[in-house]
C-alpha cells in the first residue's frame, strides 16, 4: 500500500519520480525525462497522474514560483540549482494543459484547486 499526502510530493510515486530525476546526470536528460512524464500521462486511466503534479512543482520551482520541496531527496536542490530558470521552450504549454484536463477529473475540490495552483505558478499565470 503507498502513502499519500495533500503535497505533490506527498506520495510513492512522485517520491520515486523525483529520486529518478535526481540521479540523471545533465539538465538536457532531467528535462528529457520530464518531457516523457508529461507525454505518457493518460489522466482519464489515473496513468502517471502523480508524476505530472510533481513535475508542475518541479517547474514551478526552476521558475522561482515552489512552494512545495521534496525535502526526502537532498540532491533536488542541487539538480535545482543546475537548471538555472530555464524551462526548455514549449514544455509549459504542454504541461499547463495536461495539469489542467486533470484537475477537472479530480473528485475533491481542494486537489482541484491545489493542481490547478501548481499550474498557474508553473505556466507563470
Amino acid at each position: 500500500m503507498g502513502s499519500y499526502g495533500k503535497g505533490p510530493f506527498d506520495n510513492d510515486a512522485a517520491f520515486d519520480f523525483v529520486g529518478s530525476l535526481v540521479s540523471k546526470r545533465t539538465p538536457a536528460a532531467g528535462w528529457k525525462f520530464l518531457r516523457d512524464a508529461v507525454q505518457q500521462v493518460e489522466p482519464f486511466a489515473g496513468y502517471g497522474v502523480e508524476e505530472l503534479v510533481a513535475t508542475g512543482e518541479i517547474v514551478s520551482w526552476v521558475k522561482g514560483r515552489g512552494k512545495h520541496l521534496p525535502s526526502e531527496h537532498p540532491t533536488f536542490e542541487s539538480w535545482l540549482k543546475k537548471q538555472g530558470k530555464r524551462v526548455p521552450a514549449g514544455f509549459s504549454a504542454a504541461l499547463d494543459e495536461k495539469l489542467k484536463a486533470v484537475a477537472k477529473l479530480g473528485t475533491s475540490p481542494a486537489w482541484r484547486k491545489n493542481v490547478l495552483d501548481i499550474a498557474r505558478r508553473a505556466s507563470g499565470k
